[in-house]
């Protein structure tokens, strides 16, 4: 379970993942959350499974993946069609049409995309993960871990170099040392400059923040690449109200359902994908939402969303369990 961070450190696993304070099982597994319906039924899981497996299958295959000149909405949607034709699965159109469009609200949370449509197909295959679980998290302290591991009894030495709200101006890298000015003035000298900013503020800075400008093929690489929205809502409950074996719920829209809901009811409500258990939180449900829906949620009050979650859950799950307002 550590890999992930084996990989990346090149450290032996065993301190890490025993003494280090790894949180264990993968935080969203999906093969354990219940597949339900929005008119208050549940997908059997065998059913659920094989679907998930299905889709999986085409989403891993690299060698269609690369010869196939489309997106990747268009991609699934053809070897889904394939797959169903070749399948002895007994679930119905709409059913499989539900689980599709989940399906493809899980993998644009994975992609960052607002929609598969807009992600390449065969860009998919040139995009590789590390080694082990991604999910793998920390009990406590975050990512400070790394380093503590790192530093050893030195730990506190390190600490004091870390230095929060300071904004860069400028980075000047075509010389040794290389040069990071601050916008108060302060100056920082260095071998090297690892730089760690999100896709968003190097689009936004890049053209100000290098001296001399970043080469063509980076600036171009940067401005090609695109990114959504993917947000996570965390719903604390006064008990857990749901099974301890169970990793939470995947919530699939009947066509019918989504266009007679109620207008009181806030369109990017329906574009919540699931609600799934957090590792050593065992009061929280973690939901998820991306694309265009997740930027309507920001714009809502903590209130409205907790309001809203609530009445969601409700909705799904209310026929099955005695649900708390979280």
């Amino acid at each position: 379970r550590a890999q992930t961070v084996d990989h990346i450190l090149l450290l032996p696993m065993d301190p890490l993942g025993t003494n280090a304070g790894l949180l264990g099982d993968n935080v969203y597994d999906l093969m354990r959350s219940g597949c339900v319906l929005s008119d208050g039924t549940s997908l059997e899981d065998e059913d659920a499974s094989r679907l998930f497996d299905l889709c999986k299958e085409a989403v891993h295959d690299e060698e269609a993946l690369s010869s196939f000149n489309g997106s990747l909405g268009d991609y699934i949607h053809q070897r889904m069609r394939e797959k169903l034709k070749n399948s002895k699965m007994e679930v119905d159109y709409d059913t499989v049409q539900s689980f599709l469009n989940w399906y493809h609200r899980f993998q644009n949370s994975i992609d960052g995309s607002d929609s598969w449509f807009q992600t390449s197909a065969r860009g998919t295959v040139e995009y590789h993960e590390c080694e082990g679980n991604l999910l793998t998290t920390w009990k406590t302290g975050g990512y400070n871990n790394i380093f503590d591991l790192l530093m050893g009894s030195n730990k506190n030495k390190i600490a004091e170099k870390i230095i929060f709200n300071k904004t860069v101006k400028k980075i000047v890298w075509d010389r040794q040392p290389v040069e990071v000015l601050c916008a108060d003035g302060q100056t920082f000298t260095g071998d090297h400059v690892l730089l760690t900013l999100s896709l968003g503020v190097l689009k936004e800075q890049m053209s100000s923040l290098f001296v001399p400008s970043l080469p063509d093929k980076k600036c171009c690489a940067i401005k090609g690449l695109g990114f959504g929205t993917v947000d996570k809502i965390f719903l604390k409950f006064p008990y857990r109200w749901w099974p301890k074996d169970c990793a939470g719920f995947s919530l699939l829209w009947r066509k019918d359902d989504v266009s007679t809901k109620s207008e009181t009811v806030p369109s990017w409500l329906s574009e919540v994908f699931g609600f799934y258990s957090v590792d050593g939180q065992p009061d929280v449900l973690c939901g998820w939402v991306v694309g265009q829906a997740a930027r309507h949620m920001e714009q809502s009050s903590d209130q409205q969303v907790q309001d809203g979650c609530h009445q969601l859950l409700l909705r799904f799950l209310g026929n099955s369990y005695d649900i708390p307002a979280p």
